[in-house]
């Protein structure tokens, strides 16, 4: 099954973070390789480079396998992440 989220962020530090409800320090450390290739991956936490500061369009999508992009797709990054059955 796939759940759709969009949103609208206003984007400090060229980055957004994801992480699961409750988790000490949920916010990655970044090495230069996490710079280079964009994100940032942790069990339960996943942080996102973002191209600039400043207001973002974002659609968050949960599902086995998000399959073919959509045009007009500036940039994309699939990453393992699980959400738990509760959702946090």
């Amino acid at each position: 099954m796939t759940r759709a989220y969009k949103t609208h962020l206003d984007v400090e530090y060229n980055q957004v973070a994801v992480f699961s409800r409750g988790l000490t320090n949920p916010f990655n450390n970044w090495e230069e390789r996490h710079v280079s290739q964009g994100f940032a991956w942790r069990s339960r936490s996943v942080s996102f480079r973002t191209l600039n500061n400043g207001p973002h369009a974002v659609d968050v999508l949960t599902t086995e396998y998000a399959g073919p992009l959509s045009h007009g797709v500036i940039r994309a990054v699939e990453v393992p992440f699980d959400v738990p059955g509760d959702g946090n």
